[in-house]
């Protein structure tokens, strides 16, 4: 995959820490460490993952081996870039869309500032955006509607991916 330049989204949710961190995290780290691009993505709109938790997945990038800068700009430059768009966006620069957002602390020393979201101007518009819900925990008796398949789609040894 690092090799080919390929992108790679790792649809890291809110909800990655309470399923088995130890399981993906070296797997994120040796990506990471054979030089694989990220994108960041999520499973949002799934199984007890809201949409609105896609912010408060980005720490847990940081905590499965990306930089803060790495998280930062695989959630900017690189996903516009392996969506086609980094003529239009993802950094900020004369002639490109004004999207950013504008949060509570410093995002480059601590991710979870991302959390903490102020405003946000898209297209060079302004707007102060609805504040996002506290996620719920899930019930202890919850079991997630893929546990099944986690063993074929992860264990399988005849697998061709």
């Amino acid at each position: 995959i690092a090799a080919s330049r390929a992108y790679v989204s790792p649809t890291i949710n809110v909800r990655a820490l309470e399923f088995d961190p130890e399981r993906f995290a070296p797997r994120i780290q040796g990506l990471r460490d054979a030089g694989a691009q990220f994108i960041t993505s999520t499973d949002s709109g799934i199984d007890n993952v809201p949409h609105y938790g896609f912010a408060q997945s980005l720490p847990i990038y940081v905590e499965f081996g990306l930089t803060i800068e790495e998280t930062l700009r695989a959630a900017t430059v690189v996903a516009a870039e392996a969506l086609g768009l980094a003529e239009v966006t993802g950094r900020l620069e004369p002639g490109l869309e004004a999207d950013l957002i504008a949060v509570g602390g410093n995002p480059l020393t601590d991710i979870a500032a991302v959390n903490d979201l102020r405003y946000v101007v898209t297209r060079g518009s302004r707007f102060v955006p609805d504040p996002v819900p506290e996620i719920e925990p899930l019930p202890d008796d919850y079991v997630p509607i893929t546990a099944q398949h986690k063993v074929v789609l992860f264990d399988r040894e005849d697998s061709d991916g």
